[in-house]
């Protein structure tokens, strides 16, 4: 439990009197604004115990870092310098000096441990595609890093001592941030976000859900992911205090961001689907006793949005005080800076009911009832000055009630995926009328945006459009299958599909598992898959940021590097 409580200031003890987020500003100059109004960050350690760190000496620190990073390493404007570490107040600080030092940040994700050879590896590939020739990291890791990278590593402590004179601050069209993909059907690609974009977006996000200057946001995303570290750049912006912990915190208990909203009186926060079930089985053990009534906005995004989670969570949290409109279902990508739509504030979640073998055939029927139907959650409506348009593969717009690729256009949206020398990426990233080719499939209804799934993860079987989620979604539901941990896909040149689950019962048991997933989806659906392996825990290929690798899974699959506990045909 937190038990050491020093209040954050609120908005009446001072007012904030900007205007609106825009991309007429950067994250430097929205941080010294807010540094004179005493909102703070406070930081949460692996025990829970707090450092208040007031935005003024979040300046003053920032900019002693970044004399040392252009004295000592000749940081440039425009350069990209990497970081690497669990959140942390000297992150946070080297972030905002990089920026300072009008250089381009690269977050590098911290290793998974069920997938940390294969993460470092990347971390090389992403230094050298960012073309960085410095690596900022936590005690710890600088010898490791040095040994692996063939560029200059040094550690957060040692960047200090130096008077040289700072830069021009960077400009609103300056590129601040080179945010990598997820990489959930490829290699991650990078795009380059100005700073404009960084504080335009995420601050519309939080005037739209209703939070107001004073307010506090909590946070456990690892800033290397789009959602992380955008929300703290449009919280400052907006004159939000911050409330953060490490990522690994939120693993080891849940319940550690529970007890952190209830403590710091938290207004909004942001996570995946998979957060919110965690969160749900917490609250359901009956052991915590936080207060959630102060939390106006749970921005849900990042993966596909289940109902069963959203409801749980909204009913568990209601217990504590949560009202039932809290929970804000959001559609965004990185290649979009972060969000494309979002639920308005005081409105509750809304799901339809689509039968499954309308969808199969690109057709959406609504099903008010009985079996068969999968729900899907509306993302809310377009941001402001932001379209969304769903399309053919040619890019014509599809009639209304018909599945197709979601295409956006706005502010936010990258133009591009970046390149080190500005020449044109091999593969394209909006259409020939300037609109984001999200690789996404959904529809519009009632002006809502619904998300289906993705074009690259689709299963095309006798000329059905099968969709994973619905297969995984209905084997987490299997008692001894972890939530969250399933993946489908076809074999090549086959018409068959396998499901790959994780599972902590032994080998002995997971046969039997195997047999009732596999009962479970033949008798609930129009194709039953021709295999279900289970694996145990950690088995299945995720990207740094949790999400899914399909095709990766896939690939395991064929070449035999699944650690497999059972097989069942």
């Amino acid at each position: 439990m937190i038990t050491t409580v020093d209040q954050i200031p609120s908005s009446a003890a001072a007012p904030w009197t900007d205007g609106v987020g825009n991309d007429d500003t950067t994250i430097v100059e929205s941080l010294r604004r807010a540094a004179g109004t005493g909102r703070r960050l406070v930081f949460l350690d692996g025990k829970l115990r707090p450092e208040h760190i007031p935005f003024a000496d979040l300046v003053q620190r920032s900019e002693d870092v970044a004399r040392v990073l252009v004295g000592r390493f000749g940081v440039a404007p425009g350069d990209r310098i990497c970081v690497f570490g669990p959140t942390s107040p000297a992150l946070i600080v080297t972030l905002l000096a990089v920026w300072r030092a009008g250089a381009v940040t690269v977050v590098l994700p911290v290793p998974r441990r069920s997938d940390a050879a294969t993460t470092r590896g990347n971390l090389a590939g992403r230094v050298a595609a960012a073309q960085s020739r410095l690596v900022l990291c936590a005690p710890g890791f600088g010898p490791q890093l040095a040994a692996e990278l063939p560029v200059t590593v040094a550690e957060y402590h040692a960047l200090s001592g130096s008077s040289s004179r700072l830069p021009a601050e960077p400009r609103p069209t300056d590129a601040g941030l080179l945010q990598f993909t997820s990489g959930t059907t490829a290699t991650g690609r990078a795009v380059a976000i100005r700073h404009g974009q960084m504080v335009r977006n995420p601050a519309t996000v939080v005037d739209l859900v209703g939070v107001q200057p004073g307010d506090t946001l909590v946070s456990w995303l690892p800033l290397y992911h789009d959602m992380g570290i955008m929300s703290i750049a449009g919280s400052i912006d907006r004159g939000l205090n911050l409330c953060l912990m490490a990522t690994e915190s939120f693993i080891h208990w849940p319940g550690a961001w529970l007890e952190a909203i209830s403590t710091y009186r938290g207004s909004i926060t942001a996570a995946p689907n998979f957060a919110y079930a965690l969160a749900a089985r917490v609250l359901a053990l009956g052991r915590s006793r936080v207060d959630l009534s102060s939390l106006r906005c749970a921005v849900n995004g990042a993966e596909i949005i289940e109902r069963r989670t959203v409801l749980g969570f909204a009913a568990a949290a209601a217990e504590h005080g949560m009202a039932p409109s809290v929970m804000c279902p959001m559609y965004g990508l990185a290649e979009a800076t972060l969000a494309v739509s979002i639920t308005r504030p005081h409105e509750p979640a809304r799901f339809l009911r689509v039968a499954r073998q309308s969808l199969e055939r690109g057709q959406v029927v609504v099903q008010f009832d009985g079996d068969g139907g999968r729900d899907l959650a509306s993302c809310g409506r377009p941001l402001p000055g932001t379209s969304v348009v769903v399309t053919d593969d040619d890019g014509r717009p599809v009639p209304a009630g018909e599945v197709g690729e979601v295409r956006v256009a706005g502010p936010a949206v990258v133009g591009h995926y970046w390149t080190p020398d500005g020449t044109p990426h091999p593969e394209p990233i909006s259409d020939g009328a300037g609109r984001l080719m999200t690789g996404d499939l959904g529809f519009v209804h009632d002006g809502e945006l619904y998300v289906c799934g993705r074009k690259k993860d689709m299963v095309i079987i006798g000329g059905r459009n099968l969709y994973p989620e619905d297969y995984e979604s209905l084997a987490e539901q299997v008692p001894g299958v972890r939530t969250g941990n399933v993946m489908a896909f076809a074999l090549p040149g086959t018409e068959r599909m396998v499901v790959v689950a994780e599972t902590r019962l032994p080998a002995a048991d997971a046969a039997v598992l195997g047999r009732r997933v596999l009962d479970t989806l033949r008798r609930e659906l129009s194709y039953a898959p021709h295999e279900a392996v289970l694996v145990p825990v950690g088995g299945l290929p995720k990207t740094s940021s949790g999400k899914r690798r399909r095709q990766r899974c896939r690939s395991d699959y064929e070449q035999g590097r699944l650690s497999v506990l059972a097989v069942v045909r």
